[in-house]
């Protein structure tokens, strides 16, 4: 099995025990993070075969999205996503926390598809410093 297949493994397994799946599936999509509407089961079933960037998409999207609380000087900065090694190191953490629609916070602008599926492309692609 390759190092991409592993990752998707494993990122697959963190995502069926975050949401509470006995079967070890992922998300049924329903229920957002606020009881409000429902979550999008929109996890990609593999690596795409343009992985995005984690220089020119990830990180402004995480600058974007996420500094409020994740960068230094922030509420939550015990999770810093500020830099690559950060990011890579929090990755299963972060997978789970925007596939269950908990980040960003309901009180927050939250991800597009767009942004939803960029960022679960580089996940499941391993997270490569790119």
């Amino acid at each position: 099995m390759t190092d991409r297949a592993l990752s998707l493994l494993a990122l697959s397994a963190m995502i069926a025990l975050s949401c509470g799946d006995p079967q070890g599936t992922t998300s049924s999509g329903t229920g957002g993070a606020d009881g409000g509407p429902s979550c999008p089961n929109d996890l990609p079933a593999s690596c795409p075969a343009a992985v995005p960037s984690y220089a020119a998409d990830i990180a402004p999207l995480l600058q974007l999205r996420c500094s409020p609380c994740h960068f230094p000087g922030g509420q939550t900065s015990d999770k810093l996503l500020a830099t690559y090694a950060e990011v890579h190191a929090l990755r299963g953490q972060v997978l789970n926390q925007v596939h269950a629609c908990k980040m960003p916070p309901a009180t927050e602008t939250q991800l597009d598809a767009a942004e939803r599926k960029l960022l679960f492309d580089w996940l499941v692609c391993g997270a490569p410093d790119n």
